[in-house]
């Protein structure tokens, strides 16, 4: 049949000579099995470069344990022990008065992070460089000595870092390094912070796993079975793990929060234009040749406790006009410490389930602990009754999927491509004319799923209308609040604890309690508050399995995560991360969560 149609376009197009419809033919499929040739040596040069940047990156891990064991050969020993024991107020203090030593800090954490690694995966690459940076450090004298003074910070591998790599897991950018720092980088080494190593993301940072071809799997320290999140994984992996206090991650979709949840750690997704926005691959003002419309993705802090992030935004903040002049997507707002400071009890609102995915009975608990320590503490605590995000998190999909998957899908030629992003694989790269009825096929079984592979516009003028419900969502949702006075909102950080590995590309739904506040614009920050335990286990066989497909995965993977971090979102108004912070600090102390960790 395909033979006989191309022969009678070729007649169509007047070569009606039977033997040129032939000819036709055969040039046709030349240029398919040509097209497949070159597809399979560009995928061998992909295998090539991945090998060669494995083996390089495998040697440097060597160096620099060559460097730093102690004289029994040992990465960690008890003074090392005891730096790593501080917490991120007391190690700044103990840095700035010269009671420890930028660099014996610095091999501290390097010690700590080689060690990990070998079990969980996180580090993309060590900087070098970082050795020299702290051992400069020394020579400031103590009145001139920044607000990070020797405080070693990990970087999420998105970040331009002069010199390294910014690959997102994909080989076409390898032996590609960045030609200078970004404006982040560039801001914290200024205040005296130490950037000393690169962490793990899923490929193309579109998931919430955390895997790519070029650096492997990255596992959560608490059961490296399951994912840490992403796609800031690999921050959430090694801060959770104690090899890092403080980190830089980024959020698009939830990119922080859910790694922050996942692995019981603490993020904040800033406003959009609070902070740098600039300076890594795939965000605003960092030379990119295709932007998403309608929604950004936004740099964060990452930290061990509240503290750290508390202090990584008070030190941004104060110099809020700089990052004015270097980015000009940045507020020029300073700190507001009556916000932090507020001097009264606070007026928080609350919901347990989104009104769109059924979250896990441990989830649901979690908030339901955070509210009574609230109520027991004096704060005025409110449920803020029939949430129903469908619409909002529809709209988060139309704008993420607005061009059909045509830019990822040129990103992707020649590229090996990671199980982690399965599920936008098979939406992108199914033809046209097969997508109606592979999604009437998938909504037999999954209505939830069917929606995605639905989402986006087909005609730019579609997008105005999705543009508009976003606009109007937005002023409904902070209408409600303002009518009910919330100084925040306190809600599930996501639908379940970590999954296994392969199970993020199939619950994509899920990530409706964290996208919608990308939609919304919202600081939001996320703050483990207890672990899955064995009473939630037995509450999960009410779970509704029986209602959607995804839902009996969720059930299947949520079994046996018995000890796995559950956090909450504290979500504050535009602007105002200062009293979100303060009530996150304030959860912090009433819960008293246990950070130990198997690795």
């Amino acid at each position: 049949m395909l033979q006989a149609e191309i022969v009678q376009r070729c007649a169509r197009l007047g070569f009606n000579d039977r033997r040129l419809g032939k000819s036709g033919l055969a040039l046709v499929l030349g240029v398919f099995v040509l097209k497949q040739l070159y597809n399979q040596y560009r995928k061998r040069q992909s295998r090539q470069k991945i090998s060669k940047k494995q083996k390089q990156l495998e040697r440097r891990r060597e160096i620099l344990r060559e460097r730093i064991v102690d004289e029994t050969g040992s990465l960690l020993n008890p003074e090392r022990e005891r730096i790593l024991s501080y917490d991120v107020t007391e190690l700044l203090e103990r840095l700035r008065n010269d009671e420890l030593d930028p660099s014996l800090v610095l091999e501290a954490y390097q010690a700590k992070a080689l060690a990990v690694n070998e079990k969980i995966n996180a580090v993309c690459d060590f900087i070098f460089e970082a050795t020299e940076w702290a051992q400069n450090l020394k020579s400031i004298p103590k009145d001139q000595r920044g607000p990070l003074y020797g405080l070693p910070i990990s970087v999420k591998e998105c970040f331009f870092v002069k010199g390294y790599d910014c690959t997102i897991g994909m080989a076409q950018f390898i032996d590609k390094p960045s030609s200078e720092d970004g404006d982040f980088i560039k801001f914290i080494k200024d205040c005296h912070g130490v950037p000393f190593c690169l962490t793990n993301i899923p490929q193309t940072m579109v998931s919430y796993s955390c895997s790519n071809p070029v650096y492997g799997v990255t596992g959560n320290p608490h059961d490296v079975d399951r994912t840490p999140g992403g796609s800031s994984g690999g921050e959430g992996a090694l801060i959770a793990a104690g090899a890092s206090l403080l980190g830089l991650g980024s959020d698009i979709g939830g990119s922080l929060r859910i790694p922050a949840h996942f692995s019981g750690v603490v993020g904040l997704k800033p406003t959009s234009g609070r902070i740098y926005e600039a300076g890594r691959r795939g965000a605003q003002g960092s030379g990119q040749k295709a932007l998403r419309p309608c929604i950004s993705s936004v740099a964060g802090y990452m930290s061990a406790t509240v503290s750290g992030t508390r202090i990584g935004m008070q030190v941004l903040l104060e110099n809020s006009r700089r990052m004015s002049c270097e980015d000009w997507r940045v507020t020029p707002l300073k700190w507001q410490d009556d916000l932090y400071k507020p001097g009264r009890k606070l007026k928080v609102g609350w919901y347990d389930d989104n009104g769109y995915f059924p979250p896990t009975p441990g989830v649901k608990r979690a908030v339901r602990l955070v509210v009574e320590k609230l109520k027991a503490d004096g704060h005025t605590v409110v449920e803020w009754k029939n949430r129903d995000h469908t619409d909002i998190h529809h709209v988060f999909l139309e704008t993420m999927m607005s061009d059909m998957g045509y830019h990822s899908l040129k990103l992707w030629k020649g590229e090996l491509l990671d199980q982690c992003i399965e599920a936008l694989v098979v939406k992108y790269k199914t033809p046209k004319f097969l997508r109606k009825p592979l999604s009437f096929l998938i909504g037999l079984f999954s209505k939830k799923t069917k929606t995605h592979m639905d989402a986006s516009p087909t005609l730019s003028r579609e997008l105005y209308v999705t543009n508009a419900m976003k606009d109007n969502l937005t002023d409904q949702f902070m209408e409600e609040w303002t009518e009910n006075e919330f100084d925040v909102v306190i809600c599930p950080g996501f639908a379940f604890p970590a999954p296994h590995h392969s199970y993020p590309s199939r619950l994509l739904p899920a990530a409706s309690y964290t996208d919608i506040y990308n939609s919304l614009g919202n600081p939001v920050g996320m703050l483990p508050v207890t672990r899955e335990n064995e009473e939630d286990q037995v509450a999960l066989e009410s779970y509704p399995v029986q209602t959607d497909l995804v839902h009996r995965l969720v059930y299947k993977t949520t079994k046996g995560a018995t000890g796995c971090p559950i956090g909450v979102q504290v979500v504050g108004r535009h602007f105002q991360e200062e009293l979100v912070i303060h009530a996150m600090e304030t959860i912090e102390k009433l819960v008293d969560y246990d950070k130990t960790c198997a690795v």
